[in-house]
């Protein structure tokens, strides 16, 4: 997916929970983040971020890796998504480093 970032033009869309973006649309650097991932043999298929919060609401308490299924899971349909610039949201990640 493809958005319109105003600061990098654009770019690739990152998929977060809402609850982790801030006034200006950009992941808040200070929040901690659960990736979920589902793979296709193997391979990462799509990738996305809750918060700690959610993600522990679900039960995910690390990064975690699923098989691609058929249909997505209700709890997918549960969280309310955002969608920020990929290089806003490298950006707001190397400001923890």
């Amino acid at each position: 997916m493809m958005i319109l970032c105003q600061k990098h033009g654009g770019q690739p869309g990152m998929q977060v929970s809402r609850d982790v973006v801030d006034a200006e649309g950009q992941v808040a650097p200070d929040v901690q983040l659960i990736r979920v991932e589902f793979n296709y043999e193997g391979t990462p298929a799509l990738w996305f971020h809750l918060s700690s919060a959610a993600a522990s609401r679900l039960g995910f308490t690390r990064p975690t890796v699923l098989p691609l299924p058929d249909d997505y899971p209700s709890w997918c349909d549960e969280i309310q998504w955002s969608c920020v610039c990929a290089k806003c949201f490298d950006e707001s990640r190397r400001l923890l480093a």
